[in-house]
């Protein structure tokens, strides 16, 4: 038996689906963090083994004891300016627009300093939820007109009798243990004509067909568990009473790392940039690296 195999059947986990079968897409066994991703023949759902996060308390310990800056504090002004744009151009793309009569929830707010630009530019009524307290800390002090609640969604769901005009979930449900659990949460908390703003990693991404495990959203951070396209995605939307209207994809904003002290990371970052710019360029239009959803509420 392979030392992968090995691996596998040591670390493996059911797909959010129920189904344990698997495919084995990409694995990287030699360098760093070692890892095996599977695909579900079922839903064609990926799932990263190990699992990096098992539960829900567990994910709340994580996100609430990270003490690097999260969010876009860490970035200069323009850099900021340029991801909220990026951000504003995702959510018109499949179709969600604000006005200043609606009732916004931002789901893993961090600094909410994307969700106070959004609030800023159409005057709607914003609240902003993390589980990382820090984040929290620096949003409070930032954005005191914001309403930041500490908790996951499913405390949250519990705890208010508030619903929403438009949940945005950016970058979330790759992280999440249960997405369904996860999307019935958001579903309790939308209004009757409410609607879902949803933002993950594209397991359908050209850039990640060719790349395999040096993918940067599988290089990047060791917090993934499922990686979704847009009929995975769509089967746990249904899956959770929520239909999905509209889905696109595009590519996230990077630059290539340059430090003349170390050549070797800075060649691997002008790799990374120039497979990135070829799969831009041949992609068609649902095999970007991010894929953006509009879900609705039944």
């Amino acid at each position: 038996m392979s030392t992968r195999r090995r691996f596998v059947l040591k670390c493996t986990f059911s797909c959010w689906c129920g189904n344990t079968e698997s495919i084995v897409f990409a694995a990287q066994m030699v360098f760093g963090r070692k890892f095996v991703v599977l695909r579900c023949p079922a839903c064609s759902t990926h799932r990263i083994v190990p699992q990096a996060i098992r539960t829900d308390a567990e994910a709340a310990s994580h996100y609430s004891s990270r003490t690097a800056d999260s969010g876009l504090g860490s970035y200069d002004k323009e850099r900021r300016l340029q991801i909220t744009n990026l951000a504003m151009r995702r959510m018109a793309q499949v179709g969600i627009h604000f006005t200043q009569d609606m009732d916004v929830l931002d789901v893993g707010c961090a600094d909410a300093e994307k969700l106070w630009a959004l609030k800023e530019k159409f005057g709607f009524a914003a609240v902003g939820l993390d589980v990382d307290e820090k984040a929290l800390s620096r949003a409070k002090s930032m954005f005191p007109t914001i309403q930041l609640e500490k908790g996951t969604i499913l405390d949250f769901a519990s705890r208010t009798g508030r619903r929403f005009d438009v949940v945005v979930c950016s970058a979330i449900i790759e992280h999440v243990v249960d997405p369904i659990v996860f999307l019935k949460s958001v579903k309790c908390l939308l209004k009757p004509n409410g609607q879902v703003f949803l933002l993950t990693p594209n397991s359908a991404s050209l850039h990640y067909y060719l790349l395999r495990a040096y993918w940067r959203e599988l290089l990047a951070i060791g917090e993934h568990i499922f990686l979704f396209n847009a009929e995975s995605l769509n089967y746990c939307a249904h899956a959770a009473a929520l239909r999905m209207e509209q889905v696109s994809t595009s590519f996230d904003v990077t630059y290539p790392y340059l430090n003349m002290k170390d050549l070797k990371g800075s060649l691997f970052s002008l790799f990374m940039k120039l497979s990135k710019m070829i799969s831009r360029t041949v992609s068609n239009e649902m095999q970007g690296d991010i894929l953006v959803a509009r879900l609705q509420n039944e």
